[in-house]
């Protein structure tokens, strides 16, 4: 009968009429949802960018209660907390290598290119101000300076005002790590004895343990009613100290039960090494840090003889960049 294909072809146009309909309603509503989503997205955003003006402008405003110079701009990172009152300083993180040599330039016996860059800071009260490059921390110190602001020397502004100071010549010179090994080098129970009498200026009283009966650590001082056991190895530039020798003070530790453990050394330590004091809790003292020793020794002796004077010039970006490695100083 003619009448059944006809009823079937209208039936198959029903179905396909609702099809589009439902494709247009679907279209429709998916049209809706994007456009309530865009809007919300630009009224958090403008919501976001609000608060960071509001932000901004707080900023700036407590900076110029707090500061005698503009607030700066070529910064990282602000952080202001009002339950924060750190002493006025600085700290300079330089670049340097995941693999570096003694000379902070890149170890080629390790694939690893990677290099670790930023993190130097200003702190000041509720102040913490992150910079990528240490230069920026230079100059904005040095306008904080210029202001009035006192800022405490970095280490190595007392590293470099070591022989230009009015107290400079009070006491002792300060030697590098390679004149104190010179020195010392025929006859390096001596240098034990040095440590030993860095730490005497420094407050501490104490000894070097007799040559004959060294149970696995150089010399005990104490301070305070705690005592602090030590290890020294009188080493040249190219020679390092290795974890099985930091391993040793800590054993020895075990048997004397020092509160703290220092491991001092004219050369290097291993990555192996700074690991395991690290896990230990023990202080390791390099070349450079045998140095500010001396500084603080220094400073001490002057200090309890009445002498005035500091011990201490700024830094220079020059500075800054002699001490970055030679291959890193085109990221500063």
């Amino acid at each position: 009968m003619p009448f059944i294909p006809l009823l079937a072809l209208a039936a198959n146009a029903t179905v396909a009429f609702m099809a589009v309909v439902l494709i247009a309603v679907g279209f429709v509503a998916w049209l809706v949802i994007v456009a309530v989503g865009a809007v919300r997205d630009r009224a958090r955003e403008a919501a976001a960018e609000r608060k960071r003006a509001e932000t901004r402008t707080f900023l700036h405003e407590r900076w110029g209660q707090s500061f005698p110079i503009p607030y700066p701009e070529e910064y990282k990172e602000v952080d202001y907390d009002p339950d924060r009152d750190a002493a006025t300083a600085y700290d300079l993180v330089l670049p340097h290598w995941e693999h570096p040599r003694n000379d902070g330039t890149r170890d080629g016996r390790y694939s690893s290119t990677t290099y670790y860059y930023g993190g130097s800071v200003f702190v000041s009260g509720p102040w913490r101000v992150t910079f990528d490059s240490p230069l920026e921390v230079i100059r904005l110190v040095r306008q904080m300076r210029g202001a009035g602001v006192a800022v405490a020397p970095h280490r190595w502004e007392q590293e470099k005002g070591c022989t230009e100071s009015p107290v400079a010549s009070y006491g002792f010179p300060v030697m590098s790590a390679d004149e104190v090994f010179e020195h010392y080098r025929y006859e390096p129970h001596r240098f034990e004895q040095f440590c030993v009498y860095l730490y005497r200026k420094l407050g501490y009283t104490g000894e070097a343990t007799r040559r004959s009966a060294d149970g696995g650590f150089d010399f005990m001082v104490a301070q305070g009613g705690e005592r602090t056991i030590g290890e020294c190895k009188l080493y040249g530039k190219n020679t390092t100290v290795g974890r099985p020798d930091v391993q040793k003070l800590a054993g020895a530790n075990l048997k004397e039960g020092a509160e703290h453990m220092v491991f001092i050394t004219t050369s290097h330590f291993t990555p192996e090494a700074r690991e395991y004091a690290r896990d230990v809790g023990m202080e390791l003292v390099n070349g450079k840090g045998l140095k500010r020793l001396q500084i603080r020794a220094k400073e001490a002796c002057a200090t309890r003889s009445g002498q005035r004077g500091c011990l201490w010039e700024p830094l220079t970006e020059q500075d800054v960049i002699d001490r970055t490695p030679a291959d890193l100083r085109h990221t500063l």
